[in-house]
């Protein structure tokens, strides 16, 4: 079962400022999207993020439970069992551009975002969904491997994109996703007429890109719209910036809307996704 522990405005601070990949990896031009750019940038960071921790409302506790719940009685209907603790954090938004997120076992949450944008959206059972997806990946790094997998990634035999003889020349503009901090994976495909391993990043102003890789180094730097085979394989969801956001989105659908597959573009690979994920959670 996914247990919803609360947790005091003081221990949500200390989760924001635990040393993690996340704030480990910090690159430029993150940073300068989520503060002022000061000389000591990192202490910026971390006053910037025990800053924007704000009481959790009453109506906040009880929609987040609700929306746990929910997926809770989902999976036992279908005899699945996920044993997860997970925490809700609020935010004025400053931490992350005004975007969720979770780091470690919390669900991060601006108080002024809405998904869709109305009331009704606040924390609503598809944004949890997916958010619980990126705690369970990063809970148990062996399912998330063997899902990109099934979602048709490739692992690196060499490290990924980060081991590549140049990678410096892009680190800097390269937009970190709190919630996708691997570049383990790639995407194999053609373009003009040369295969490359494609790894879909986040590039300067959130940007979604491939960073194709050839021989060990990077040799280009393509958008995502560009490789038309990744675009009609993902179409049935519009993030699909990262494989851990298709992830996401994958298991956003097998929880609410799994008896519909058909309307996907490609059930074919939900299916093998969906195959996969039944036999892990039972």
């Amino acid at each position: 079962m996914i247990n919803y522990k609360k947790i005091t405005l003081q221990e949500s601070i200390e989760v924001m400022l635990r040393k993690d990949n996340y704030l480990n990896s910090l690159t430029d031009s993150y940073v300068s999207r989520i503060t002022e750019y000061k000389t000591d940038v990192y202490n910026f960071i971390e006053n910037t993020l025990m800053n924007s921790v704000i009481p959790i409302s009453q109506s906040q506790t009880d929609v987040f439970n609700g929306s746990i719940n929910l997926i809770n009685s989902i999976l036992s209907d279908r005899n699945l069992n996920i044993n997860l603790d997970v925490n809700l954090i609020i935010t004025n938004g400053n931490d992350n551009i005004g975007l969720p997120y979770t780091k470690e076992n919390s669900m991060v949450m601006p108080n002024d975002y809405h998904y869709p944008p109305n009331p009704l959206g606040y924390l609503n059972v598809e944004l949890v969904a997916h958010e619980i997806w990126h705690i369970i990946s990063r809970n148990n790094p062996n399912l998330r491997k063997k899902v990109y997998k099934a979602l048709g990634f490739i692992e690196s035999k060499s490290g990924g994109l980060n081991s590549m003889k140049n990678f410096n020349k892009i680190v800097d503009d390269y937009f970190l996703n709190p919630d996708a901090l691997s570049n383990d994976f790639y995407y194999d495909s053609v373009y003009n007429d040369k295969n490359y391993e494609c790894y879909p990043i986040l590039f300067k102003n959130m940007n979604p890109v491939f960073v194709l890789c050839y021989n060990g180094s990077i040799e280009r730097l393509i958008s995502q719209n560009s490789l038309l085979d990744y675009q009609e394989k993902y179409s049935s969801f519009s993030y699909n910036t990262h494989p851990e956001e298709i992830a996401a989105e994958h298991f956003r659908f097998f929880i609410l809307n799994h008896d519909n597959a058909n309307i996907l573009s490609n059930h074919e690979l939900y299916k093998e996704y969906s195959e996969l994920i039944i036999n892990e959670l039972k």
